[in-house]
């Protein structure tokens, strides 16, 4: 993915870093990118600058461990206020913050030392899916208040941007690779994989796209996978079960599965989503 220079100068960011020599590398590639940038020294100031300029600032990016507040409390504090969507960085690889971060619907969770080509195409992409949420809300509001028939109308809407924010989580979580997940259409195709599926079972993304899902559960389990699917259409719910996937050389790996089918607007099935958790 290319960086979209014209859509960077139109993102206002606050970056959030105490370390003075980290702060001015990054803040001067960040200058020179985005439309605005506001720099804090903690989280304390982060939080002020953010309450004095929420109605420009589209992105945090913010280190954890700081003086006064940290990273997590003011993450905390700026969500409490809007939901904005936030980047952590930090040197520490604590599974506390992961869960933490995960907690707070943080959009990013990054480890030192800082790829900043990297970071920045995950400002844009995030900003961009953010703002697409936010029109299509507004639409929502304004659709739903001329509509004669508002109810059933703005239902429909209202799932259209659930969906969004579903969405919203999972990519954050699948960025930075801490899901098994495959995504099938309505025939079981695969359409999509996460980068945890293809290490645990040692695929690449093009190996697995366009294979019916079938083909890498365990033989033995062969008409099972057909028949929780059909279930869960009958059902319009989701399946949690226990399943064996192969690995790419033939090894079964056991899992806790979770089957989410996916319906369109005309009520009809058009994909699914497999959660998988791998059993010790």
């Amino acid at each position: 993915m290319d960086l979209n220079l014209q859509h960077l100068k139109t993102i206002t960011v606050l970056y959030v870093e105490d370390e003075e020599s980290v702060r001015n590398i990054i803040s001067q590639t960040f200058e020179r990118l985005f439309k605005k940038v506001y720099l804090a020294v903690d989280g304390q100031d982060g939080l002020n600058i953010f309450k004095e300029h929420q109605n420009e600032i589209e992105v945090v990016i913010s280190d954890i461990n700081m003086p006064n507040k940290n990273g997590m409390e003011m993450a905390s504090d700026i969500l409490a206020i809007t939901q904005v969507p936030i980047i952590i960085t930090t040197a520490l690889d604590d599974k506390e913050y992961l869960l933490k971060s995960i907690e707070l619907d943080i959009n990013k969770y990054i480890t030192k030392p800082i790829k900043t080509k990297e970071l920045i195409l995950d400002i844009s992409k995030i900003v961009e899916i953010s703002r697409k949420a936010k029109h299509i809300k507004l639409a929502t509001i304004s659709l739903a208040t001329k509509s004669k028939n508002v109810n059933n109308e703005k239902k429909e809407l209202e799932k259209k941007v659930n969906r969004i924010y579903k969405e919203l989580k999972l990519l954050r979580v699948l960025s930075d690779h801490y899901i098994s997940i495959i995504y099938t259409d309505k025939n079981a195709v695969i359409t999509d994989v996460s980068t945890k599926f293809c290490n645990l079972y040692a695929y690449k993304k093009d190996e697995l796209i366009g294979q019916k899902i079938t083909e890498i559960q365990d033989e033995t389990h062969n008409n099972e996978i057909q028949k929780y699917m059909l279930e869960a259409i009958h059902n319009r719910t989701s399946i949690t079960t226990i399943h064996n996937f192969e690995t790419k050389y033939g090894k079964a790996l056991k899992c806790n599965m979770t089957l989410n089918p996916h319906f369109g607007t005309d009520g009809y099935i058009d994909g699914y989503t497999f959660y998988l958790d791998l059993l010790p």
